[in-house]
């Protein structure tokens, strides 16, 4: 009795130390899968307004008949910024069944959109990507009683056409962009499910 008292309680503690371990790897392994996988879908993102901006933006652009603006929906002579491509996509994404919610926003915003509120993650992610560092910005945290990630990645001036553009509109809130700036943030939140129960 004497032994077997000492080892069952051993047994024990190590059965419990064991299955924190688990379930820590598994929710290490969950969190770097579920970053890499806001990074990369941020990335496409960028991917799709960067072949919108070369591909339909800039030659529209060079044909007066037509206009490029934010103010485009009621417009049939208008076509959306990139940029605002990118805002509505994200409120069609947000509403999905994935949980899934997506964010552009910036220091330096135009003024149809001066009014929106950022949060403390936002502002940090700002002001840490602003830097020019290149890193995600990431945190989790839990929203809505929901334990999620949120990734964000730096927004820069990839495309002169873009840089020509934010400089030349008469609506701009800063007219000295260059090539490679940071414009603004693009941020991913997803939810982190618990792969192993409690």
């Amino acid at each position: 009795m004497k032994i077997f008292i000492p080892m069952s309680i051993g047994f024990f503690v190590s059965i419990v130390l064991i299955a924190l371990v688990v379930k820590n790897i598994g929710g290490s392994n969950m969190l770097k899968h579920s970053v890499k996988l806001a990074e990369d879908t941020a990335e496409q993102y960028k991917d799709v307004r960067a072949y919108y901006t070369k591909n339909v933006a800039a030659p529209i652009a060079k044909n007066h008949a037509m206009k490029i603006n934010f103010d485009y929906a009621n417009r049939s002579d208008t076509i959306p910024l990139p940029a605002t491509m990118i805002l509505d996509l994200s409120k069609i994404v947000s509403k999905g069944n994935s949980g899934m919610k997506m964010k552009l926003y910036s220091n330096h915003p135009f003024p149809n959109r001066a009014s929106r509120k950022l949060d403390n993650f936002a502002r940090d992610a700002l002001a840490n990507l602003s830097k020019g560092k290149g890193e995600p910005f990431i945190r989790t945290e839990t929203i809505n009683n929901e334990k999620v990630v949120r990734v964000a990645i730096p927004d820069n001036m990839v495309d002169n056409t873009c840089v020509k553009c934010h400089n030349s509109r008469a609506d701009t809130p800063k007219n000295d962009w260059k090539f490679g700036d940071v414009r603004g943030v693009l941020e991913i939140i997803l939810p982190l499910k618990e792969q192993i129960e409690d």
